[in-house]
């Protein structure tokens, strides 16, 4: 998937990127909140595991390749030889990408929700403690609120930032313009 990410930002940009992976990410199909929360009981009781539909994935990077037009005057990739590609091209980028993971320890063994990173700085995914509460066969979301509280912290901060400097700009222009 890291080929076809580093192909596909490159060669198409970062937006038809970003709708791309929000297709693939996206079932084939409507589900319904109560679909939802029996997927969630099914993989909490490890009867089910979610994985990539590598023929969806194919189907939407071949509808992307016809759709948009490929910058630079790049010439356009089949899929097949996109994954099967061990040229270097991407591989430079993936094997910088993997060794920056591991100098941060962030694997699925250190957290096996994943990992973020706000502004440069680390949080571990540790908001969502699902739970199946057996007499009434609900399922319960309690939330730690450590990740989501980084979030908004984080987020709060930087948007503050933003505002000052925003104020402090819409000042100058109005200086500028009295004088």
């Amino acid at each position: 998937m890291a080929r076809v990410f580093y192909y596909l930002t490159q060669n198409y940009g970062r937006l038809p990127t970003m709708r791309f992976f929000g297709a693939v990410r996206e079932p084939p199909f409507q589900l319904t909140p109560s679909l939802i929360i029996l997927y969630q009981v099914l993989e909490l009781m490890g009867g089910i595991k979610p994985e990539l539909d590598w023929s969806i994935v194919q189907a939407r990077f071949e509808s992307l390749a016809s759709d948009e037009e490929i910058k630079n005057g790049a010439e356009a990739m089949s899929f097949d030889a996109l994954i099967g590609d061990t040229s270097g091209v991407f591989e430079e980028n993936i094997t910088k990408a993997r060794a920056y993971a591991q100098r941060l320890a962030t694997d699925v063994a250190s957290s096996t929700n994943g990992h973020s990173f706000i502004n440069g700085k680390y949080f571990p995914l540790d908001d969502v403690c699902l739970a199946v509460s057996l007499s009434t066969e609900l399922l319960l979301s309690s939330l730690e609120q450590n990740f989501l509280n980084a979030l908004q912290s984080s987020i709060g901060q930087a948007l503050q930032y933003f505002q000052e400097k925003a104020s402090v700009l819409s000042c100058v222009a109005v200086l500028a313009v009295g004088i």
